[in-house]
């Protein structure tokens, strides 16, 4: 281990436990659970942590205390014993590798939705915040009591099934901030009013959990450290808040993140994409430190072993929490303090794998590394029976992919790329703007399949001829896709191009641009982003509900910030029915109204068309031929890495 991440790699206490190093996996749902058990799969993604070095792995974005919690799709119910022997496999599962093992233990109060249950959400008022929309029941003091007896016995669980403490959210909407927050909270009793009151139901959950509990339990403490929307709590009172909730002598650590989930713009910022700056909470961290006596903890877009350690040099916090860089390679502490920091795969923040899929209802995984939720089927690469000759046509994120594994398989692999470079499309969505960071994708991939032995030859376009010379036993068709071009008058137009041709620059663009979207994802949003930042007038027309539909809300609402702010101008459930010389002619998807959008120039996101010019040529003179990623059906990043993992695995 490199001596410049000496703090990172130094252990520490917290509470009675000692952490390894100062690595933390925050708490986070990743929806693996079944009917509010944890399943097998639940457990195999947290031991990866574990198992990869990580010091301190929390987990469940919210695990529900009460009925009245409700949790999302996939999440874990603390509400009665039956939990307890499931507690204890995911905490030896932990503790075989030396991590502590924590979880999140919550009330959401108003944040969800009764159509999970039927059963109404609870809170502390007659209010409701912008993104889930629903009028809660007012709880009265009998069900607060009911609430604190709740927390005390979901926290006897935990320790009954293993685990080392416990994390206590003030933050993300949830309950406790709900009593917090003077926005949610319009209550006239002791509950209400003063922020003395306002703190009632937190000190009376703090001191239940320490009651019920003992000293020999971990107990953490999770808040904001600005809320930033107008009339909601400033740092200066967190701040406050902080001092006085410390000065009970019973949390054991704090965790820093920033702000609230009150309106659509900065729910987004709670779990913060690329485009918010790394290391976005530090600040906020730093300042709790300066009022709390315990072991402080930030979370926020810290994605390097090296970004950790710095914000540990300059005083911001004691540990750092690190979950997305974990989902992007559960084994970056190891690789880390091996001296081995090239082979790290490192997190991108685009949101489209993690967050942004529990945020729509699914599981979890990573847009890079599709071995995140299929740690069973896809995290062991195992040798293969027989060395056999592979060749790979085509050096995007597919063809990477099934090299890399193939060679660490042991095959003799070579890939054939027609261009000078390899990475694909994915080069060209790194051209829009906060968006760069792609570019590691396939640059990490590259790394790893030569370090693996892979014979990459660029400049290399190939015919069937060329593949058949090299005499593979395997050949895999990683050529992509082309963009796709819609049947309408006026597309072949000289001033018409397409959104990748934009980003890399092959097509200049006029000062006035219609984007023309019929993908619904971030192809028309991002390539708007990047002309409107250029100085263009740019509108989006879009035949659907809204533009970028398919897009998570809260990336959807940070790229919105941004397409705003720049004047961009959205005209969805629009069809465009002809290309004009100087403009689109549209048509309403419902009225059936027509106008005419003026423009210089036209851009089209219609998405790819698989390009797979070689197959029919191989079919039937190589004794194992696939087709893998855009080439067989044009998806999106995460769907072509995992053909070409998946692939590479049957040879």
């Amino acid at each position: 281990m490199s001596a410049a991440l000496s703090r990172l790699f130094s252990p520490i206490r917290i509470g009675h436990a000692t952490a390894k190093n100062r690595i933390v996996s925050t708490p986070h749902g990743a929806a693996f659970g079944e009917k509010g058990n944890i399943t097998d799969r639940y457990i195999r993604y947290h031991e990866e942590k574990a198992k990869g070095g990580c010091g301190v792995v929390m987990m469940f974005g919210s695990s529900s205390i009460h009925p009245t919690s409700i949790n999302d799709w996939g999440e874990v119910n603390n509400w009665d014993d039956g939990v307890i022997p499931q507690f204890a496999q995911m905490s030896a599962a932990i503790h075989r590798h030396g991590a502590l093992c924590l979880s999140q233990i919550s009330h959401r109060g108003r944040r969800g939705h009764s159509w999970y249950s039927g059963v109404p959400l609870w809170a502390p008022s007659d209010t409701r915040e912008e993104r889930h929309r629903e009028w809660p029941h007012v709880m009265t003091r009998a069900e607060i009591r009911e609430v604190v007896d709740a927390w005390a016995a979901a926290a006897v669980r935990l320790k009954k099934g293993g685990y080392d403490g416990a994390d206590i959210p003030l933050y993300g909407g949830h309950l406790l901030e709900n009593f917090i927050s003077p926005l949610a909270n319009t209550r006239t009793d002791e509950y209400g009013g003063s922020l003395d009151n306002r703190l009632r139901l937190p000190r009376e959950v703090l001191r239940a959990l320490r009651e019920a509990v003992g000293r020999d339990f971990i107990i953490g403490l999770r808040h904001s450290g600005d809320h930033f929307v107008e009339g909601g709590l400033t740092r200066e009172e967190l701040l406050e808040i902080a001092r006085q909730l410390d000065a009970l002598g019973i949390a054991d650590y704090w965790m820093v993140s920033g702000s609230n989930t009150e309106t659509l713009k900065y729910e987004a910022a709670v779990t913060p994409s690329h485009y918010h700056p790394r290391g976005v909470f530090n600040d906020l961290a730093a300042l709790t430190k300066s009022v709390v006596r315990v072991p402080v903890i930030v979370a926020g877009r810290i994605v390097t072993a090296e970004q950790a350690e710095a914000a540990l040099a300059a005083g911001v916090c004691d540990l750092v929490g690190m979950t997305r860089a974990l989902i992007a390679d559960p084994e970056m502490p190891k690789k880390v303090s091996e001296g081995r920091p090239d082979d790290v795969r490192v997190c991108v923040g685009a949101a489209e794998g993690c967050i942004g899929r529990l945020r729509q209802g699914k599981a979890i995984t990573c847009v890079q590394n599709p071995a995140i939720g299929r740690e069973a089927e896809l995290m062991e690469i195992r040798p293969a029976l027989t060395r056999r000759r592979v060749v790979v046509v085509g050096g995007g994120v597919a063809g990477l992919e099934a090299a890399r594994v193939a060679a660490l398989r042991g095959h003799q692999t070579i890939l054939l790329e027609a261009t000078s470079v390899v990475g694909g499309q994915v080069l060209a969505v790194a051209r829009a703007p906060k968006r760069e960071d792609y570019a590691s994708i396939p640059a990490w991939l590259a790394n790893q399949a030569k370090k693996a032995g892979v014979e990459i030859r660029l400049d290399t376009p190939a015919s069937g001829a060329d593949v058949l010379a090299l005499k593979p036993d395997a050949v895999i068709l990683a050529t992509g896709a082309t963009q796709r071009r819609p049947d309408i008058p006026g597309v072949t137009l000289p001033h018409v191009a397409t959104t990748v041709d934009v980003l890399t620059g092959r097509a200049a663009t006029g000062r006035r641009v219609v984007i023309v979207d019929e993908e619904g994802y971030f192809a028309a949003p991002t390539t708007a982003d990047f002309l409107a930042e250029r100085g263009a007038q740019v509108t989006i027309v879009c035949r659907y509900f809204m533009v970028g539909e398919d897009i998570d809300e809260g990336t959807r609402s940070d790229l919105y910030a941004r397409l705003f702010t720049r004047g961009v101008t959205l005209i969805p459930m629009t069809v465009a029915r002809e290309i004009l010389p100087r403009g689109v002619r549209t048509r309403h998807t419902f009225a059936n109204t027509e106008a005419i959008v003026e423009a210089d120039s036209v851009v089209l996101a219609f998405g790819g068309k698989a390009n797979d010019p070689l197959s029919r040529e191989l079919e039937g003179k190589v004794a194992e031929l696939k087709v893998i990623g855009d080439a067989y059906s044009p998806r999106r990043v995460h769907d072509a890495i995992l053909d070409g993992t998946r692939v590479a695995r049957t040879l």
